[in-house]
């Protein structure tokens, strides 16, 4: 019993010293770098786009669909995004031999970008072939618009926008969903 009792005793103290030995080791160990989380980097929207919208549009007891494609450019500073962008739609916004055929635009854009939401305003020039049963008949007008924009991939972005376009002959709106591709930044570009 008392070889049993020195046995145990040893084995203590023995398993007592490896601990202080090891802790002593490790305090000895170089320090590791700290790893914080990864850098949070801000959506950049410079560069050029393209894409193509869907939408309705109506003008006084015209309504009906219309899409086509868009093509733009924008650079950001800061949070602040300007950019220039051109839009043809084709159109079927008609009723009773009154119709039109299709809508173009022309826009200054100004935006505030949220990382990768934009929100934006636009003001521009429009033009319009306005058709009656005898006269077919293209005029222009001001255009202005708003609308948010989301980029879900790093070149992909969805955008919602209403557009009012003030015409000689009357005024149309427009609301318009549609998906831009963004290509590589241009060589003035922050990325």
């Amino acid at each position: 019993m008392r070889t049993c009792r020195r046995v145990l005793k040893t084995c203590f103290v023995v398993a007592a010293l490896m601990s202080t030995a090891v802790t002593a080791q490790a305090v000895d160990l170089p320090a590791r770098p700290h790893k914080g989380p990864a850098p949070v980097v801000a959506y950049d929207w410079t560069g050029m786009y393209v894409g193509g919208h869907l939408g309705w549009g109506s003008a006084d007891d015209l309504d009906g669909f219309l899409g086509g494609g868009q093509v733009g450019l924008n650079y950001q500073f800061g949070q602040w995004v300007a950019g220039v962008e051109g839009q043809f739609s084709w159109s079927d916004i008609s009723k009773g031999g009154h119709s039109i055929d299709w809508v173009s635009t022309l826009a200054a854009r100004f935006g505030v970008a949220f990382d990768r939401w934009l929100v934006y305003g636009k003001l521009g020039v429009a033009w319009a072939d306005f058709k009656t049963p005898n006269v077919s008949e293209s005029d222009s007008g001001m255009m202005f618009g708003l609308g948010a924009e989301y980029a879900f991939r790093n070149n992909w972005s969805a955008k919602l926008e209403y557009n009012v376009m003030d015409f000689e002959k009357d005024n149309i709106h427009a609301v318009k969903l549609g998906v831009n591709y963004r290509f590589a930044p241009l060589p003035w570009s922050r990325y």
